[in-house]
């Protein structure tokens, strides 16, 4: 059974976007191998599918919270993959912070204050 990604915690990132068309095919949780599949306090990752083309994205959701006011900072990382083994090869292999360093291609990046934008690399930012 396959929802809407908008209902899943990472739904604020697609919100006015192309990727609206995007379901959750796995959800990894929030470890793998003892290690984090999130940067900063929280979080966890999600395969997701286009339902347009095809195309699956390895979703990586992660919050900091830093805010008393409750004005948590949310990032989101969107790494293009062929399948399920690629993402839990990532999943395997890389804890977030790992991920977004050594992963070889460009991937999508949302926070809460900016505009989507696709990442080479760290240098990016």
């Amino acid at each position: 059974m396959t929802m809407e990604l908008s209902i899943l915690p990472t739904g604020y990132f697609i919100r006015n976007s192309p990727l609206t068309i995007i379901v959750s095919v796995t959800d990894y949780g929030d470890t793998c191998n003892k290690h984090p599949l999130y940067t900063w306090d929280d979080g966890h990752r999600t395969l997701v599918r286009c339902k347009n083309c095809g195309g699956y994205a390895l979703v990586q959701f992660s919050e900091f919270h830093a805010f008393s006011d409750g004005n948590d900072s949310y990032y989101c990382d969107m790494f293009p993959v062929s399948g399920a083994e690629e993402a839990e090869q990532l999943n395997r292999d890389f804890d977030g912070y790992q991920i977004e360093e050594k992963f070889q291609g460009k991937y999508l990046v949302r926070d809460n204050n900016d505009a989507p934008h696709w990442m080479r690399d760290m240098t990016d930012y």
